[in-house]
């Protein structure tokens, strides 16, 4: 016992000669306020504050000439570790200092107008003199590139369809592929359809492989122009049999694939899901619309009637949920060739929209509006709502009426079917079985979760 206690007395007294040198991987903490030593690549040792700011402590190694702390540590002249300075809690007050903050330290680091390097200056903060010397020591085509892809977005904020698709083109000539989704949108109003589809399923495939992230947007403009080729196609086929004088219902219903020529852009089911509600629907939509589902399209179509007439007034939907529900309502109707719906959806959306806004999606309203000839006389309230009178269930039942009270009897049978229910007997009596179905669908928690 003896000898273990002078073996200890000695150990002791060495280490407190050495002065407590610490390795790089022991913490030296202050109970009062620091929490953890990281070890950042500088190679610098940092304690974490309780806040989450770092404080640089220089560690040295076992037998170096200044293995001591400094004197801000609380080291003492003969090397002996004294005890660190005490710092005050959070919310304590120091009364020996007066309440305005000291004056920041030398080679103290502000953001745009000092340099983390000493000596070093900042580069000015001017997009202009930036974006000059970007195009001085740009290529010939990544300068054409710029400057086209910059003077068509122009243009399609300025609703010039024609002249953006001309500007779009110039890109598209110097870089073959060039993520420019835009273009599409030029080809389906200028009533291209095979050529925008075409645009938007390269696009998407560029995006996805590059960002990995869903394309929603290029995937539901390439629904909207192969359902609008389907639209016009049975349109071309019922016109063809009343001329021959053959009854629709004499024709077999041929499959929506071999309507419309636009390519199919491959699932891919390693991409996260959409995040945004609006999009996701209308995206839902278009998809449900080429899967000839006429149920699950009066339930998407009934949400995003919700959104539309929802309570969230315009100050706090800073992400446009209206105006997005709007749009996409009005170019899925569109997509159908029901133009009366289409104008009223793009009427409304167009009372959201954010002048001299850059985003270029708050001017596809007008943009739409213009390529068709509308003017917001000719359209009238043709559903007879008004916003924020009903409720939320109330949205969906008129909205699910008002979908129903489209569909064929052939549709009615079609949707029940679908969901497990075979009905035969009068339109009347079946339009009210599959609304009160569609109700149910839509309230089921798969439903509402997806």
């Amino acid at each position: 016992l003896m000898m273990g206690l002078t073996v200890f007395a000695v150990f002791s007294a060495i280490t407190a000669i050495n002065g407590f040198s610490l390795s790089r991987n022991r913490c030296f903490s202050n109970p009062t306020s620091l929490r953890k030593l990281i070890v950042p690549s500088d190679g610098h040792d940092r304690v974490v504050t309780g806040r989450g700011f770092s404080t640089p402590v220089s560690f040295l190694s076992n037998g170096s000439d200044d293995s001591n702390f400094s004197s801000s540590g609380g080291s003492s002249d003969d090397g002996s570790m004294s005890k660190p300075p005490r710092r005050s809690r959070p919310g304590e007050k120091d009364k020996s200092k007066s309440s305005q903050s000291p004056p920041p330290p030398d080679n103290f680091g502000v953001i745009g107008q000092t340099s983390a390097i000493p000596g070093a200056t900042d580069f000015p903060l001017n997009i202009e003199a930036t974006e000059e010397t970007f195009m001085g020591s740009a290529s010939e085509r990544e300068r054409i590139v710029y400057k086209y892809t910059d003077l068509g977005l122009q243009q399609l904020r300025l609703y010039d369809v024609e002249g953006a698709k001309e500007s779009f083109d110039q890109v598209i000539n110097a870089k073959p592929d060039a993520y420019l989704w835009q273009r599409g949108i030029c080809l389906y109003y200028m009533d291209d359809l095979e050529g925008a589809g075409q645009a938007f399923v390269d696009n998407a495939k560029r995006f996805e492989s590059r960002f990995c992230e869903p394309a929603s947007e290029e995937r539901l403009w390439r629904d909207a122009c192969a359902l609008k080729q389907v639209t016009q196609a049975k349109a071309t086929i019922r016109r063809s049999n009343r001329s021959k004088g053959i009854k629709n219902g004499d024709v077999p219903t041929l499959p929506h694939s071999e309507l419309h020529s636009v390519p199919i852009i491959p699932d891919n089911d390693k991409l996260p899901k959409e995040s945004r509600t609006v999009i996701r629907l209308a995206r839902d939509l278009f998809t449900a619309s080429i899967g000839h589902d006429p149920g699950l399209v009066a339930i998407i179509r009934a949400k995003l009637h919700c959104i539309c007439f929802g309570k969230q007034s315009v100050r706090n939907d800073v992400s446009q949920r209206r105006l997005h529900a709007w749009y996409y309502l009005g170019l899925h109707y569109d997509a159908l060739c029901m133009e009366e719906q289409s104008k009223w959806c793009m009427s409304s959306a167009d009372s959201f929209v954010v002048e001299g806004s850059n985003d270029l999606t708050f001017s596809l309203p007008r943009i739409h509006m213009k390529q068709r000839k509308w003017k917001h006389s000719c359209i009238d309230d043709t559903f007879g709502w008004k916003e924020d009178v009903r409720d939320d269930t109330s949205n969906l039942t008129s909205s699910l009426r008002a979908s129903i009270s489209d569909f064929t009897l052939k549709e009615i049978q079609e949707a029940l079917r679908k969901r497990g229910e075979h009905y035969s007997g009068k339109k009347s009596i079946l339009q009210e079985v599959l609304l009160e179905r569609l109700i149910r669908d839509a309230n089921a928690p798969s439903m509402l979760k997806n």
